[in-house]
């Protein structure tokens, strides 16, 4: 009897997908435990001085989601199934962030410590995970579209204040149905440069792994390594060499149909 709630794997593709799920979840944990603070100060009094990231804290959470989502959904093969499986996925994705975040505050709860702080209803935080895991769905089940003609690179001003809507059209994002997490990575790329900062390797695979909407299995197939080389290059563990390097910016360059460079700090 065919299982209903995801595609049949071999148990050494089901292992992989759940090792990979694992590092995702370890990779998010440590995100996650910064946005927790004191609420209260030593002497019980309300602390005031940090200051509150709810937007940061949703979009971290969106993040979490996505890379779940891609992680297994991209393995689901085009069946009339696909639809009710990738449903399944969000379900089980929802439930396990959930549990994360209750095991994560259970245990900040003996220092003092919460998500609380940044006013981000539990609400709140899984309307953020649903949204997201809706438009990889939707993404998911649209047929693929055309390549365009590559638009002209987005210039990222000194001091002039947010970019407009036509700003980000221009670089190919409609900011009324593009995922928050694209938005927010070219958001934190020009603030990078507004502060004379610059990106460093990791965070330039991370922008343009979500960019392409593509899972680490798939990216390691390109680049010619293991899932976990691509996460530790993902985290920041460790240097992608010069040659993988060289591959990574030909995997972004012929799935975003644009040149794409990687620059090394």
């Amino acid at each position: 009897m065919e299982n209903t709630d995801r595609p049949s794997f071999s148990l050494h593709k089901a292992a992989e997908i759940e090792q990979t799920q694992n590092d995702v979840d370890r990779q998010f944990w440590e995100a996650l435990c910064i946005f927790q603070v004191a609420i209260f100060d030593s002497d019980s009094t309300p602390r005031r001085s940090a200051p509150k990231r709810p937007a940061a804290l949703l979009l971290t959470l969106a993040a979490y989601a996505a890379n779940l989502f891609i992680v297994e959904g991209s393995f689901y093969p085009d069946r009339p199934q696909l639809r009710i499986w990738l449903e399944k996925l969000k379900d089980r994705i929802i439930d396990r962030i959930a549990m994360m975040l209750d095991h994560l505050e259970r245990q900040g709860e003996s220092r003092g410590l919460s998500l609380m702080h940044h006013e981000a209803t539990p609400e709140e935080m899984r309307s953020s995970v649903i949204e997201e895991l809706n438009r990889k769905i939707e993404k998911r089940l649209s047929p693929p579209q055309p390549l365009a003609v590559p638009p002209p690179p987005l210039e990222l001003p000194g001091n002039r204040g947010p970019l407009p809507a036509s700003a980000y059209a221009a670089s190919g994002v409609d900011i009324a149905s593009a995922s928050p997490l694209l938005i927010m990575a070219m958001t934190a790329a020009r603030s990078a440069q507004r502060a004379n900062v610059e990106i460093s390797l990791s965070a330039q695979i991370k922008r343009l792994q979500i960019e392409c909407d593509i899972s680490a299995e798939k990216m390691a197939e390109a680049v010619g390594i293991v899932p976990r080389s691509i996460y530790k290059h993902l985290a920041g563990k460790t240097v992608p060499r010069r040659g993988h390097v060289a591959a990574y910016e030909k995997l972004f360059s012929e799935r975003l149909n644009r040149p794409v460079t990687l620059k090394r700090s």
